[in-house]
């Protein structure tokens, strides 16, 4: 399928036994990205105390991750035109974080844009 065809996003979900920082974060985003074989294109950090944001900017759409350390949870959502297995999201999560609990992952589109758009206004 040609890039801009079709949307995938997914939400991945979980609790971090310790802290992480921006660059530990920004390592897992790029290591995700090449498991799930999308092409960063930019990284944007958005410091906000006591946690942060990060966006990567990618050829087919965009990673994010934020990070509230206060209560050691993360949110990372990873949207694409390519078709991800997203059951390698949450394998990355728990090899790169050593996570022991739940990754808890929700797929909100893996359709064409055609059908997305048939969908909403059809």
């Amino acid at each position: 399928m040609k890039q801009g065809q079709y949307l995938k996003e997914v939400i991945a979900e979980f609790l971090l036994a310790g802290r992480i920082t921006e660059d530990n974060a920004e390592n897992f985003l790029v290591e995700l990205a090449k498991e799930i074989k999308v092409e960063i294109t930019g990284i944007l950090h958005n410091t906000l105390p006591p946690g942060f944001d990060i966006l990567c900017s990618l050829k087919e759409s965009c990673l994010y991750l934020g990070y509230w350390p206060e209560h050691n949870y993360v949110r990372v959502i990873v949207s694409s035109c390519s078709n991800f297995d997203a059951q390698i999201i949450s394998g990355v999560i728990v090899k790169y974080f050593n996570i022991k609990n739940t990754v808890r992952l929700t797929v909100n589109s893996d359709q064409s844009i055609e059908q997305k758009v048939e969908e909403l206004w059809g």
